[in-house]
C-alpha cells in the first residue's frame, strides 16, 4: 500500500518541480518520470483586472521532463527534474496587446533545472515532511521571438507537507514560499490534492494549485519577451486539475493531467494536457 501511495505523491507535471510530497522514498528506492506537457497556439494570456492580454503571435509551449527521486536514507529522499522546453511562436494575433516586433519561429532549450531535498518529520498520525528546493537559472532568452524557456533567476523554495493515506484512499497538501534572486519578485505556494484507487491499479486525483507573487520584484523584461508573456516576473494563478495513473506492474506504470485555471495573472489562457510513463526501482526484502 505505501509504495502505491509513493507513486501516486511523485506524480511530476507541467512545468515545474514546485510540488512536494509529504511522503518520503526507503532508503535505496528509486522513482523516475519521463514526461511531456503541451499548451498549443493559445493567443489569450490571463490578465488579473479581468481584460486578457494578447501575445502577438499565438504561443505553443511545450515541455519534455525527467524526473527522479532516490531514497538516499529512509528519512531523506533527493529529488532532480529536468525541462526541455519547446517553444513556437506562430500566426499573427490581430488583438495582440503590444507594437508586433517578435518574428515567427521555434526555440528549444531548457527550462529551470531543479534540485531539491526532502527531510521526513517524527508524526505518528500523519506523515509529515519539510523540503528545500533550489531552481537553476539554466533558461535562454531568444531576442528574435520574444520568448523565454523560463525564469531568469535562481529560485529558493522552502516547504512543508502533511498527508494522511490509507489503502485505497489518501489526501496531503504543502505549503511554503519561493525566493528569487536578480530582482524577481518572491511568492507564496499552497497545494491541495487529494486521490482514489479504482480497479486496484488506477489512481483517480483531484488538485488545487495556489501561487500569488508578492509583487515586491523591480526587474524589467525586454519589449520583444512582453510581446510573448512567456515566464514574466509577477505571475501567479489558482489551478486545477485531475491526474490519472495506470500502475501496469509494480514498475512500470503511464500518466495522464489535465490543467486549467479559476483565475491568474500573465498566464496562458488554455488548459494544458500532460502525459507520462514512469519507473520504479523497488528494493528486494533481502536488501533490508
Amino acid at each position: 500500500m505505501r509504495n502505491s501511495l509513493i507513486v501516486v505523491l511523485l506524480l511530476a507535471i507541467m512545468n515545474s518541480l514546485y510540488s512536494q510530497s509529504a511522503w518520503v522514498k526507503p532508503k535505496g528506492e528509486l522513482y523516475s518520470q519521463l514526461s511531456f506537457n503541451d499548451i498549443s497556439n493559445y493567443t489569450r494570456v490571463f490578465n488579473k483586472n479581468g481584460n486578457d492580454f494578447y501575445p502577438s503571435r499565438a504561443i505553443t509551449d511545450r515541455t519534455i521532463q525527467w524526473y527522479t527521486e532516490y531514497g538516499l536514507t529512509n528519512k531523506i529522499t533527493v529529488l532532480t527534474s529536468v525541462p526541455y522546453k519547446l517553444i513556437k511562436t506562430g500566426k499573427l494575433v490581430p488583438e495582440s496587446t503590444y507594437l508586433i516586433t517578435i518574428n515567427k519561429g521555434t526555440h528549444y532549450a531548457f527550462g529551470n533545472i531543479s534540485a531539491a531535498m526532502r527531510y521526513k518529520l517524527p508524526s505518528k498520525k500523519y506523515a509529515i515532511s519539510t523540503q528545500l528546493q533550489v531552481e537553476l537559472p539554466t533558461s535562454v532568452y531568444r531576442e528574435f521571438t520574444g520568448t523565454r524557456s523560463g525564469i531568469g533567476a535562481y529560485t529558493i523554495i522552502p516547504t512543508i507537507a502533511f498527508g494522511k493515506g490509507k489503502e485505497n484512499l489518501f489526501f496531503q497538501f504543502y505549503t511554503g514560499v519561493f525566493l528569487r534572486t536578480n530582482n524577481y519578485s518572491n511568492g507564496f505556494k499552497l497545494y491541495l490534492e487529494g486521490g482514489k484507487r479504482f480497479f486496484d491499479q488506477l489512481w483517480a486525483i483531484g488538485f488545487v494549485d495556489i501561487v500569488d507573487s508578492f509583487e515586491d520584484g523591480s526587474i524589467i523584461a525586454p519589449i520583444k519577451n512582453l510581446e510573448t508573456f512567456l515566464y514574466l516576473n509577477n505571475s501567479e494563478y489558482v489551478g486545477f486539475g485531475i491526474k490519472i495513473i495506470e500502475e501496469l506492474n509494480p514498475k512500470f506504470g503511464i500518466t495522464a493531467a489535465f490543467g486549467g485555471a479559476f483565475s491568474a495573472h500573465l498566464e496562458a489562457h488554455k488548459a494544458s494536457i500532460n502525459f507520462g510513463v514512469y519507473y520504479k526501482c523497488l528494493k528486494t526484502k533481502e536488501e533490508f
